[in-house]
């Protein structure tokens, strides 16, 4: 697997995407993702159904995270954007 830009074991704690569609999309404090090199996304899931997504570098935004429990309104960190 390829390194990342971020570590490899995430903090858990919920996190949100933003896609270049627009559309945020929020992961459980289970979920965990990686950035590759490569700018690829990787996103492991909790669930019985989808174990992976991997989602192409020019399809997410940015990557947000908060405490679980927070408000996505309250103040968030971002931790990764899109490369122009």
């Amino acid at each position: 697997m390829a390194k990342s830009l971020v570590s490899g074991d995430t903090p858990r704690m919920v996190f949100t995407v933003v896609f270049s569609s627009g559309e945020p999309r929020d992961y459980g404090v289970f979920d965990k993702y990686e950035i590759t090199s490569a700018g690829v996304l990787l996103i492991e899931m909790y669930r019985d159904d989808v174990e992976r997504h991997y989602v192409a570098p020019g399809a997410w935004l940015e990557v947000v995270e908060m405490p679980d429990g927070q408000s996505a309104k309250v103040s968030r960190k971002i931790i990764s954007h899109k490369s122009k």
